[in-house]
C-alpha cells in the first residue's frame, strides 16, 4: 500500500543534478570499454554543444540509445544522436526555453512531449519543431509551470502532468487536457511515478511534501506516506519487477 517508509540506508547518499551530462564507461555502441574513452565504473562530462549548468531533464529514446534529448533551464531543448559525444539545439516551436520534464512515447520514438513553464509541448518529428498541447477539458488551465510527466506504457496516448496547479490527464496525446487530482490533491505537484504493471496506478509527491496514491487513473487519491511528512521528495522510481516497491 505503500503507508509505510523508512530509510533505504543508514547514510544516504543522493543523486545530485548538476546540470550536466555524464556518461558511465565506455559509452558509444555496445558499450564496449574504451569506446568512447572511458572504462565501466568511471564517468566522464559529455556536454559539447550544451549550456553549462542548466539541464534538467533527459530522455533517451527507446529504439536508438544513442539519441538522447535533454531539457534545460533557460535554453528549450538539446539532442544528441551520438549518445552525447555532441549535442545541437531542438527548441523550433518551442515558446518557453525553460523545460522540466521530458516523455518519450515508447511506440512512436519520435513523439516527445515536454513541460515547461507554460504548459505542455509535443513533437513528432524528434524535435525537429514542437507545437503547444495545453488545451483543456474545463475551467482549470495547463498554461501553468509543469514540472513532471509521466506516460502509459501500455496506452501512449495517456499522459499525466504534474503542475502547479495538481495534476491534469489527457487520454488523446495531448490533444486535450482534464483535470486530475479529484479532491484530494489540489496542489503544486512536483514529480509523477507510474505503475508499469498496472497504468492506473500513480504516485504523486506535492510541493507540501506529502506523497498520494491513485490506484484510479487520478480519479481519486489518498495518502501513501507515513515517516516521509518531513522530507522533500524530488524523484519517484518504481521497481518494475516488483510495483509495490517504490523509492523516493
Amino acid at each position: 500500500m505503500a503507508r509505510r517508509w523508512e530509510p533505504a540506508a543508514t547514510i544516504l547518499v543522493g543523486v545530485i543534478l548538476v546540470g550536466a551530462i555524464l556518461a558511465e564507461g565506455g559509452g558509444g555502441a555496445g558499450g564496449e570499454e574504451g569506446a568512447g574513452g572511458g572504462t565501466p565504473g568511471t564517468w566522464r562530462e559529455v556536454n559539447e554543444g550544451l549550456p553549462v549548468g542548466e539541464v534538467q531533464a533527459l530522455a533517451m529514446s527507446p529504439t536508438s540509445p544513442l539519441t538522447l534529448y535533454a531539457g534545460t533551464g533557460g535554453r528549450g531543448v538539446f539532442k544528441t544522436t551520438d549518445g552525447g559525444e555532441s549535442w545541437s539545439e531542438a527548441k523550433a516551436g518551442l515558446s518557453s526555453t525553460a523545460v522540466w520534464a521530458l516523455v518519450i512515447d515508447p511506440s512512436a520514438p519520435s513523439t516527445l512531449y515536454a513541460g515547461t513553464s507554460i504548459g505542455v509541448f509535443k513533437t513528432t518529428t524528434g524535435s525537429i519543431r514542437w507545437s503547444e498541447a495545453n488545451k483543456t477539458v474545463g475551467a482549470a488551465s495547463l498554461r501553468t509551470a509543469v514540472r513532471t510527466l509521466a506516460i502509459d506504457p501500455s496506452a501512449p496516448s495517456t499522459l499525466y502532468a504534474g503542475t502547479d496547479g495538481g495534476v491534469f490527464k489527457t487520454t488523446n496525446g495531448g490533444e486535450s487536457w482534464s483535470g486530475a487530482s479529484g479532491a484530494e490533491l489540489g496542489t503544486a505537484v512536483r514529480t509523477l511515478a507510474i505503475d508499469p504493471s498496472a497504468p492506473s496506478t500513480l504516485y504523486a509527491a506535492t510541493h507540501a511534501n506529502f506523497l498520494y496514491k491513485t490506484t484510479d487513473g487520478g480519479a481519486s487519491w489518498s495518502a501513501a506516506y507515513t515517516w516521509l511528512l518531513a522530507m522533500f521528495v524530488r524523484a519517484l522510481v518504481i521497481d518494475p519487477s516488483a510495483s509495490s516497491t517504490v523509492y523516493a
